[in-house]
């Protein structure tokens, strides 16, 4: 099963539970299904999460709270190449 269907189906039973029918039990097995689920995704792609910050901080109108530390093939190549 897909990491995205296995976040919609937690979703979905999260969302069927209620805004106030749940308890403590239903929480921590909701937070063990979540952690399960990023514990199965891949890292963080460092260059690509510097870039979408950048991003963001100049869409928001706002500047970084650091300068860009990307080497020179994080900033010219694509993080994911397609072959």
């Amino acid at each position: 099963m897909t990491t995205a269907l296995e976040a919609c189906l937690l979703d979905r039973d999260i969302e069927l539970a209620g805004q106030r029918d749940f308890t403590e039990s239903d929480l921590a097995k909701w937070a063990a299904r979540c952690n399960e689920i990023e514990a199965a995704e891949p890292a963080a792609h460092r260059g690509l999460m510097e870039r979408c910050y950048q991003r963001a901080c100049t869409a928001l109108g706002q500047l970084p709270e650091s300068p860009a530390t990307l080497s020179f093939w994080q900033r010219h190549f694509p993080p994911v190449l397609i072959a």
